[in-house]
């Protein structure tokens, strides 16, 4: 994107949570709010690397995680904090004088970083990233990629539990986020929503032999495929926890920005079933009960009780989708 069009789009999200939206959704408008702010930024190309902010963050991110994790002389929540918010300044807080945040900096200078074999690795699969195209439109001309997609889940997924879920660790849920969709650069995104049972298993399979795939592909990134396997398997709160707030989120309220009106548009697998460029134009109730019903198989499907504030936002993206097509707002 150009400064231009990132200019255009935060004036956009002025607006946000304006409309006159339900009651009981607060949650999920801010949530809209800062995903409006979030995107435009990862958007635009770096102007050292020339990728976009989102790709650059993201192949930071990785390299400390195969680098780092684990070692006990960082502060693992600062390091990780500090990979997220690299060109961003999203995050709050994020204190750089600290030797964590100066790692960061070394690890996102092409220049200076070493060009072993893992970090040609990671380098590639970001970039790998940025070509999986997902079914969210952004723009008039612009389709979520998953490297944006990735940062997102994390920034989203940060600021949700830093408030509402202090009992889980920070830095495995930025970590998490940050390894969830890498086996689409070998399957692709895979919508699910209109898939039959003998579809959704062989997706199963498929998705298993991709894993399997990427453990050895990528063997030289072992921290990497670690925390990947962690996320694969679901082991842990924190990659249930991700694993929740990425099945939510296409429900969660985002703002068309094609005609700059308050018309929710939610990934097109919630709204568009015939083929137009015009999310939230064909939305009906029968849709998004069947959308809600699906995400809520898919949550006690992780094997075990949602988190309460994962349920929380799932209901009130619920009620968001219900009002939307009662009323239409523009």
């Amino acid at each position: 994107m150009t400064k231009c069009e990132v200019d255009n789009e935060l004036d956009f999200v002025s607006q946000i949570g304006h409309s006159g939206e339900p009651a009981g959704t607060c949650l999920v408008v801010e949530l809209a709010r800062d995903f409006w702010t979030i995107w435009p930024k990862i958007s635009i190309a770096n102007s050292t690397t020339k990728c976009s902010v989102a790709e650059n963050n993201v192949r930071v991110g990785l390299r400390i995680i195969n680098e780092f994790d684990g070692h006990p002389d960082v502060n693992q929540e600062q390091l990780m904090l500090a990979a997220i918010n690299h060109d961003t300044r999203f995050v709050e807080g994020v204190d750089q004088e600290t030797s964590e945040f100066q790692l960061v900096s070394q690890c996102a200078n092409l220049r200076t970083v070493s060009k072993t074999r893992a970090n040609r690795q990671i380098d590639q699969l970001a970039a790998e990233l940025t070509h999986v195209r997902r079914d969210m439109l952004l723009s008039s001309t612009h389709w979520e990629d998953d490297s944006e997609h990735t940062l997102t889940t994390a920034l989203i997924a940060w600021k949700v539990a830093s408030k509402h879920a202090p009992e889980l660790n920070i830095a495995e849920i930025i970590k998490m986020a940050l390894v969830h969709e890498l086996t689409e650069t070998i399957t692709g995104d895979v919508s699910s929503f209109n898939l039959s049972k003998e579809q959704l298993e062989e997706k199963g399979r498929n998705d298993t032999r991709a894993a399997q795939k990427f453990a050895e592909k990528y063997a030289d990134c072992p921290k990497l495929v670690k925390k990947f396997l962690e996320y694969e398997n679901k082991e842990t709160p924190e990659a249930l926890f991700v694993y929740w707030i990425d099945k939510i989120m296409p429900g969660f309220p985002t703002y068309h920005p094609i005609e700059r009106t308050h018309f929710l548009a939610p990934s097109r697998e919630i709204y568009e079933h015939d083929g137009s460029a015009h999310p939230g134009r064909n939305g009906n109730r029968k849709t998004i009960a069947k959308w809600h019903q699906n995400t809520k198989t898919k949550l006690l499907a992780a094997g075990q009780v949602p988190h309460p504030i994962c349920e929380e936002l799932l209901a009130q993206g619920l009620r968001w989708l219900e009002w939307l097509v009662e009323n239409h707002v523009k």
